[in-house]
């Protein structure tokens, strides 16, 4: 077995050595331990030359400090009067699950889409592109009500106008 320089409790950047590891691409590699408490195997090549300094937690970090500087937070949620028809329908299918869980509300069958309810308070125009001007939408998922295919098409008075075009409606 060839020599190498034991690495152990030495400290490179965030990472510090913990003990040997597997082999890693037929490299030795070393089990290391970051500031935030993860732990990684790392080839002693890249932690001696400095390419590894932490377990990837520092690159994220000055991820989201620049889009935070360009005002573009990852993962953020919009204020209700920014979004859009998917937005919406995303909110309600996380709160109540899919409709096929549920029985449609006018006939009692199964289920297939989420329907605003008629006369919900915070409708409003969806806008976006291949909306349609008559397409509403809220952004509180309280406002919604699981419906067939029918049943939706007669609450929104479209006679399935959603379906042209390979389009599902809402």
């Amino acid at each position: 077995m060839s020599k190498f320089l034991d690495l152990t409790g030495h400290t490179f950047g965030r990472l510090t050595v913990l003990s040997l590891a597997d082999r890693k691409n037929g490299r030795i590699a070393w089990t290391c331990t970051c500031t935030c408490g993860a732990t990684v195997s790392v080839q002693a090549n890249n932690l001696r030359s400095g390419n590894s300094t932490s377990c990837g937690c520092a690159n994220r970090e000055v991820h989201r400090a620049r889009m935070a500087e360009l005002g573009r937070m990852p993962n953020r949620t919009k204020p209700d009067d920014e979004i859009g028809y998917t937005a919406a329908h995303d909110r309600v299918r996380k709160v109540n699950g899919s409709a096929s869980l549920h029985s449609c509300v006018d006939c009692g069958v199964k289920a297939q889409d989420w329907s605003l309810k008629a006369g919900a308070e915070k409708a409003r125009p969806a806008g976006g592109i291949g909306t349609g001007s008559r397409c509403l939408i809220s952004p509180d998922p309280t406002d919604y009500e699981p419906r067939c295919k029918k049943c939706h098409a007669a609450q929104d008075g479209h006679g399935g106008w959603g379906w042209r075009h390979g389009r599902r409606s809402a």
